[in-house]
């Protein structure tokens, strides 16, 4: 007996937080509905652009002549949201979820109505969607949901990336990103008159270009090249190279160096 009564609280706790979820939901969708209506009344691209955050509406938005039929649905529309109705999808590890806020009816003689639609990713705010209003067959949104199907959203975990190294060897990414890769392409170039190995972390770099025998090291820091003044032995950028990786703050002080002059610079 209690096991079926711990059920049914369960059951009664999970419709619960659906509905809940439903009627916050539709609360912001009727809001921004009536926002974009409002923008298109009274042509105020400004609130348009809030509440679609499109970056290609500006002050020549409405000056338009292909959206003139939306500005004058909604000088006309009495604020009746007829139906709304909702489309919940999986795309790349993120949900997303689409609701089409019926407004009026293209014609008599037409099977087209018009809606605002609008979506939401994972736990982010819903937006109104490119232009806001649109024009859709009432049998697409006949086969839409009639209740926003989900319990939760969870928003996707953002995994903390500790190191952005980029080892390329001749201009080639490399994927092993190890020490003893580092050391096999340095201490064995393919052409004995030709090897590079860059280490690149993030907008900087270390980078060794193989001459004779020997590698001459440039490396970029906050905007600024440095090369070193004399080449180093295999051994010597190897190591150089290891201090690099292991954010040695040190790994630069037993080279000399100048700045590189570029062709900007004055």
């Amino acid at each position: 007996m209690k096991k079926v009564t711990v059920i049914t609280a369960a059951v009664a706790l999970m419709i619960s937080t659906n509905l809940f979820a439903q009627n916050d939901s539709e609360k912001e969708i009727r809001n921004l509905t009536n926002d974009v209506m409002q923008a298109y009344k009274t042509q105020d691209w400004q609130l348009l652009k809030k509440t679609t955050k499109s970056g290609f509406i500006n002050d020549k938005y409405f000056t338009n002549k292909k959206y003139k039929k939306y500005t004058q649905l909604a000088k006309e529309w009495d604020g009746t949201i007829k139906e709304i109705h909702y489309d919940v999808e999986s795309f790349m590890g993120h949900t997303i979820i689409e609701a089409d806020a019926y407004v009026a009816d293209v014609g008599k003689k037409s099977n087209d109505i018009y809606a605002v639609n609008l979506t939401k990713k994972d736990t982010d705010d819903w937006h109104a969607y490119i232009e806001g209003i649109y024009t859709m067959s009432k049998s697409d949104f006949d086969e839409m949901d009639k209740e926003l199907k989900i319990t939760s959203v969870k928003p996707v975990e953002k995994k903390e990336i500790k190191d952005k190294f980029v080892l390329t060897h001749n201009s080639t990414v490399t994927d092993d990103l190890s020490e003893a890769k580092i050391s096999d392409l340095i201490n064995h170039p393919q052409n004995p008159y030709f090897n590079t190995v860059q280490l690149k972390y993030n907008d900087n770099y270390l980078l060794a270009k193989y001459i004779i025998g020997k590698y001459l090291i440039n490396y970029k820091e906050n905007g600024v090249i440095y090369e070193s003044k004399n080449k180093l032995s295999k051994e010597t950028t190897v190591a150089l190279f290891k201090k690099y990786l292991a954010h040695d703050t040190n790994w630069n002080k037993d080279v000399e160096w100048e700045k590189v002059k570029l062709i900007n610079d004055k």
